[in-house]
């Protein structure tokens, strides 16, 4: 951040803005994905790396119980991996619940079959950061190398982008 003076980057909070902004550039459209480990609802550890870049679209959705338009969107996801799965589609969840009993109900109650990981930590999980998330529900593309091919979609974009990658 060479445009701004020692004076400008001493501020309170800039070094954490700063963080935020180069964590954005990081996730970027057309970078890697970042990898990170978490549980899984029966409480073994589980890697991005274990679905993203191994051969499949992979839908990467921040969400929680607690958040409105998460639940919301759960049924359209429901409907989608019922439609894609068998052509190479994979989504993961990643939970920022704080309340592990909560969070597999919720999996339970909203028929949730797609992967999940949790490290119920909320917003001050370290995958958060890495991808520099601020408000949910966040949804991240994959292509099937794990490239960030697409960030945002919601809605008929969604069904859009994946009918493309996948007719």
């Amino acid at each position: 951040m060479e445009l701004t003076d020692d004076n400008f980057r001493a501020e309170p909070n800039m070094a954490r803005i700063m963080a935020h902004v180069e964590n954005a550039r990081n996730v970027a459209i057309g970078n890697r994905f970042i990898d990170f480990t978490m549980n899984d609802p029966e409480g073994n550890e589980v890697s991005l790396s274990d679905f993203a870049g191994q051969g499949n679209y992979v839908l990467v959705v921040f969400w929680a119980t607690w958040c409105g338009p998460c639940m919301t969107d759960i049924p359209r996801y429901i409907e989608l991996y019922a439609k894609y799965k068998s052509k190479g589609f994979e989504i993961v969840g990643v939970s920022l619940d704080a309340d592990h009993s909560a969070w597999v109900a919720g999996i339970e109650r909203l028929g949730i079959t797609w992967p999940q990981m949790s490290d119920l930590r909320v917003w001050d999980s370290p995958a958060l950061e890495k991808y520099a998330i601020r408000a949910i529900p966040h949804i991240i593309l994959l292509d099937r190398d794990g490239i960030i091919i697409d960030r945002h979609l919601f809605g008929e974009r969604l069904n859009e982008r994946l009918a493309e990658l996948m007719p």
